[in-house]
């Protein structure tokens, strides 16, 4: 085992902007541009941000609506009241 890991090892090279390496499936070596793996990488943190933003978005309208919850619960109260009451419920830690 350490013999074939030696010679995989070995085999690996580095020509221009292409990485060699070989196989481990079938014994051919396949070629993969440094491009195409930065390309892959970007995809798939531009999937990972538009869920993170979705996420982000969901609970942004949550918190709207807990806002208007908050300013009916307490509707009877002057306006002046109700905005320091709402001024630190909206500094609070979420």
């Amino acid at each position: 085992m350490q013999a074939f890991l030696i010679e995989m090892f070995q085999s690996c090279k580095i020509s221009n902007d292409k990485h060699v390496m070989p196989c481990l499936r079938n014994s051919r070596p396949f070629c993969c541009t440094l491009q195409e793996k930065a390309s892959s990488e970007l995809l798939h943190a531009k999937k990972q941000m538009d869920n993170f933003r979705t996420e982000y978005e969901m609970l942004q309208v949550d918190d709207r609506a807990m806002d208007k919850g908050f300013r009916r619960e307490f509707s009877e109260l002057s306006n002046v009241m109700a905005d320091v009451l709402l001024k630190h419920f909206r500094k609070r830690p979420k």
